[in-house]
């Protein structure tokens, strides 16, 4: 195994920053990103087509509803932990994870890691009272 056992392969994400900005030296993308996927069409639609100009009505956030989804198991797995460790009510618990859900899915000019965390905790303590 050795040296190969080392080497992480990313495979289908849609999300740019696993390779476009620093990416770790050891992390390959073999499949295109959201952007990369849909990149040839503006070519063709220059080159061979003769356009010059076009309208695109799309998503500004690749996969969004994909993420949204995710990010959904993932707060009401985190629910299901913080109601048997820290003994809170389920109710709260998983209000809080829809809350961090709906924040992640919205388009709102602040990180997620952050927004999440202040909006689902707040709404949380707002309810434990």
């Amino acid at each position: 195994m050795g040296e190969r056992a080392k080497a992480n392969e990313v495979t289908t994400s849609g999300a740019p920053e696993l390779t476009l900005t620093r990416p770790a030296p050891n992390v390959f993308r073999f499949a295109p990103d959201a952007a990369q996927s849909v990149a040839g069409a503006g070519s063709y639609a220059y080159r061979e087509l003769g356009w010059r100009t076009a309208a695109i009505v799309a998503d500004d956030i690749p996969y969004s509803w994909e993420g949204a989804a995710g990010c959904l198991v993932a707060c009401l797995a985190w629910a299901a932990c913080v109601t048997q460790a820290a003994g809170l009510p389920w109710q709260v618990t998983v209000t809080g994870a829809v809350v961090a859900t709906l924040v992640e899915a919205l388009p709102i000019p602040l990180d997620d890691n952050l927004g999440i965390t202040l909006a689902a905790g707040y709404t949380m303590k707002l309810m434990a009272g």
